[in-house]
């Protein structure tokens, strides 16, 4: 959230409202209001001396105390990878130094806590000691307990990895079945035209936009390296069970077959 919104460019600001922030001049919110009522306000004229030029904007840079509508996802991506929908929130970021302090709308509020609970249920956020052991950490359960499988391919568990405030390493961690604790991991950063080509044979699993990938947004990258982990860990789960993964045109599916078929047998 903090990265989109010194960004700058993922949504257009929110302008002041007297009225609103006059019921609570300590509440920075108050100044979030919709883009229907915004009015822009006309600068006060200066005597003496000419009035100060707003500095440009550079990318990169912290703007504080603007409120800013900013394109998150719906759903956590590390418990719905395949989730495709978006929520408009609302925030800004206030304080002279440091990082500051965020705060988001009361009525996005809920859809955070939501987020929130997802990424901790899954694993995509480390809670105190588990942040060292590198164990997930679930509300509520054991540090023991283990993330759940959270895909279409059978016992496999998809993640985001927080690195340096910035999520852009998924891990895929098989967490039952033959190959329990076999893992690997893709960056968003590292995704490819190559790569892409690869998950467009199954495409319609992960609501693949179109033939390039250049141009694609964000969600969809990651819905493409969150696949691209998926394909990944199938073929290694039918090679590990004697089947051969160049045979078939969806692995995923074959692996969900065979699951069944281990089932039925037991």
């Amino acid at each position: 959230m903090r990265a989109k919104y010194h960004e700058g460019t993922n949504g257009p600001a929110v302008a002041d409202k007297t009225e609103d922030a006059a019921l609570d001049p300590d509440d920075p919110m108050n100044q979030c209001d919709t883009l229907d009522d915004a009015v822009t306000p006309e600068p006060k004229k200066r005597r003496g001396r000419a009035p100060k030029m707003a500095k440009e904007y550079t990318p990169g840079k912290v703007q504080r105390g603007k409120p800013l509508i900013v394109t998150m996802p719906a759903r956590s991506p590390s418990a719905h990878p395949h989730n495709t929908a978006t929520v408009d929130t609302t925030f800004v970021v206030t304080g002279k130094k440091g990082v500051g302090t965020l705060w988001i709308a009361e009525e996005h509020v809920i859809w955070l806590v939501e987020y929130l609970a997802d990424e901790v249920a899954t694993g995509g956020v480390a809670l105190g000691d588990h942040h060292s052991t590198g164990k997930p950490a679930v509300a509520g359960e054991p540090a023991e307990n283990q993330p759940l499988e959270n895909c279409a391919l059978p016992w496999l568990n998809i993640r985001a990895k927080p690195r340096g405030g910035a999520i852009d390493e998924y891990e895929a961690m098989f967490v039952e079945g033959p190959l329990k604790g076999t893992n690997i991991t893709s960056r968003v950063s590292a995704m490819n035209q190559g790569k892409w080509d690869q998950c467009q044979a199954t495409g319609q699993r992960w609501g693949c936009p179109g033939p390039q990938f250049e141009g694609a947004t964000r969600p969809n990258v990651v819905r493409a390296v969150c696949h691209f982990l998926e394909l990944h860990m199938a073929k290694k789960l039918l090679s590990h069970c004697g089947h051969d993964p160049t045979a078939v045109v969806d692995p995923i599916d074959e692996c969900i077959q065979l699951k069944e078929t281990q089932a039925a047998a037991s």
